[in-house]
């Protein structure tokens, strides 16, 4: 009997996480999903739900071990896991946006420093690294994770050059406005300068309504897939029309004509 191949998610327990672990494990894969507490969060059907803290080496390894103990490698790592920092830079300390980078980018580069030298002995691997298109462009009072996502595309196009030889694919999938819980999940930097406060309260609710009216995680899931059982995948792929028109602008539009459009996109100019 074939064994299934072993997938695992992080950020499981809602989002893209969720629909991606789902769609896994309905395709027939032995799927994991992780979660900070996943005793108090019901996860996705089929999926095996387990206590991840990106953030923290011990807790990688602890999980790892407990997946490995029933299975006997990983076959399919997808780098979900994180959060979103609401502030202006002025606003920022250095506290925060370093608890920014290290889960949006230092957890995926820990999962993946745990699968990838089995992978590569194996020949076979994918690595999918959900950034966004702030990947590639910016959104004001979001500047750590703008930075997060930037240094996750950067990593994922590297890392793809170097194990691509060793039948191991890396992939960045570039999400727009994903119906989510980020904006409840996000977190607001403590140090408020009433300077900020007009673009602020101008920025935010286009925040809030920008992911309420988004599109649903399974959009995203089933780039994933795709992207999964492509025998030649892209290193990136937009997951839809808007972000493609977001990609293509910022790309051959000139950047005094880009920021011009993005601060009228958020309302700044009447700020």
């Amino acid at each position: 009997m074939i064994e299934p191949r072993v997938a695992l998610v992080t950020g499981a327990s809602s989002g893209i996480g969720f629909a991606t672990a789902s769609l896994l494990a309905a395709r027939g894969y032995r799927t994991f999903g992780t979660s900070r507490k996943p005793q108090g969060t019901a996860g996705p059907n089929n999926v095996e739900m387990v206590e991840l803290d990106v953030r923290s080496d011990d807790s990688v390894c602890s999980a790892m071990d407990n997946i490995l103990r029933q299975v006997e490698h990983i076959d399919v790592l997808v780098n979900n896991a994180g959060y979103g920092l609401f502030g202006a830079v002025e606003e920022t300390s250095l506290a925060e946006a370093r608890a920014q980078l290290e889960t949006n980018f230092w957890g995926a580069v820990r999962l993946t420093d745990q699968v990838l030298p089995s992978m590569r002995e194996r020949g076979s691997g994918r690595i999918i690294n959900v950034t966004s298109v702030l990947g590639f462009m910016p959104v004001p009072f979001h500047a750590y994770y703008v930075a997060s996502k930037h240094a996750l595309e950067g990593y994922s196009e590297v890392l793809a050059l170097e194990v691509r030889p060793f039948g191991v694919f890396v992939t960045a999938i570039e999400p727009s406005w994903i119906r989510s819980r980020f904006f409840e999940h996000r977190k607001e930097a403590k140090k408020s300068i009433d300077a900020y406060q007009r673009e602020r309260d101008v920025v935010s609710p286009q925040m809030r309504e920008r992911t309420e009216q988004g599109r649903h995680p399974d959009v995203v899931a089933r780039v994933i897939y795709k992207a999964i059982n492509s025998p030649n995948p892209a290193v990136r792929y937009t997951v839809d029309l808007g972000a493609g028109a977001l990609k293509a602008a910022r790309s051959f539009l000139p950047s005094s004509v880009f920021d011009r459009l993005l601060r009228r996109s958020f309302g700044l100019n009447k700020a």
